[in-house]
């Protein structure tokens, strides 16, 4: 029998979470699932694990694969999945005993094309939590509506308190050559088509953070650019000219430019950020808010500005780096 929800989990190097979150889905309330779990290529005992789980339980299956980052694991498990609505889960994260149910209970009354959940962010560091949801149950019909709701209640465009159906997602597919934020993008394309979604304020998931390395730590100043342009275009879809919604997005841009350049100067030497500057200088029509931003994409020379920049982020940071540069510039050694 083809089952009703379909759980896809993309698995790297996640030994040490992995039966916590394999056995959150097992608990269950409700048993009408399936789980797919995708091994990105794990170099630790991740892959033995899935296959454990997949020879004691029908219900789960395992699927191995070299290493091509998130986005590819969640095309095979959209690919190789059955159920008429989909969830993604993240291999270190874990759901309540009743997530399962609540998402069939609004299947079987609403079918909408996709769900939205409340959610707990748990940090790991220090034992805090933070809930994310909604006052009510809503009911969302248009697309301006469901981007306004989800940016103001914190939903966005995360992948993990969402259920999608699966004519809802067709022949919708991740981005693989994107490294950052391609979980939202395709949730905002999956948006751009959605004629109905049912958010309800109901906690069914846990983002675990502060549990070791994480894509939220990334790096590269180049992905982030690239997603933070291609979320502007998609996110400008969904406004549709509302007023409220386009701030809203113009908010979110300066943020992503601000962590782009921000990343460009805590990792990157001067000739890598000189070659960013040449091959990424367009931006959207706004007026950054960020001051190193604005500096950036300047029309000074990059050798001044890069040098401003430098100083302006170092006088930022400590008192006394301020000092060594005023030392720097009006006394002689």
């Amino acid at each position: 029998m083809i089952p009703k929800i379909s759980v896809i989990i993309p698995v790297y190097n996640a030994e040490k979470t992995l039966h916590r979150c394999i056995d959150s889905i097992l608990a269950q309330t409700f048993s009408d699932f399936e789980v797919l779990l995708i091994d990105d290529g794990s170099k630790d005992k991740s892959g033995e694990i899935c296959d454990e789980y997949a020879t004691k339980y029908k219900r789960i299956k395992a699927f191995h694969c070299q290493n091509g980052g998130p986005s590819k694991a969640r095309n095979i498990g959209l690919t190789q999945s059955r159920g008429g609505y989909i969830l993604f889960i993240d291999s270190d994260d874990l759901l309540e005993p009743n997530a399962l149910q609540l998402y069939a209970e609004v299947i079987k009354k609403d079918y909408p094309d996709i769900i939205k959940t409340g959610y707990e962010v748990d940090d790991n560091s220090n034992g805090s939590r933070r809930i994310y949801s909604v006052p009510q149950k809503m009911i969302l019909t248009n697309s301006t509506d469901i981007f306004m709701i989800t940016e103001k209640y914190g939903y966005a465009g995360f992948l993990w308190d969402t259920a999608y159906k699966r004519e809802l997602i067709n022949d919708l597919r991740f981005c693989e050559s994107l490294k950052w934020l391609e979980d939202h993008l395709f949730s905002f394309d999956a948006f751009a088509r959605c004629q109905k979604m049912i958010c309800i304020p109901e906690v069914t998931y846990h983002y675990m953070t502060n549990q070791g390395e994480s894509l939220s730590n990334i790096k590269d100043a180049k992905a982030i650019y690239q997603a933070a342009n291609i979320e502007y275009e998609k996110k400008m879809i969904l406004a549709k000219g509302n007023e409220e919604a386009l701030q809203l997005n113009i908010a979110s841009y300066n943020s992503k430019l601000s962590m782009s350049i921000h990343t460009l100067y805590r990792y990157y030497n001067y000739s890598s950020r000189h070659n960013f500057w040449k091959h990424n200088q367009n931006i959207h029509s706004i007026l950054p808010t960020d001051r190193a931003v604005r500096i950036f994409y300047s029309k000074a020379p990059f050798i001044l500005k890069d040098a401003f920049i430098v100083c302006y982020l170092k006088m930022k940071r400590s008192k006394s780096a301020l000092k060594s540069f005023v030392k720097l510039l009006f006394y002689k050694h």
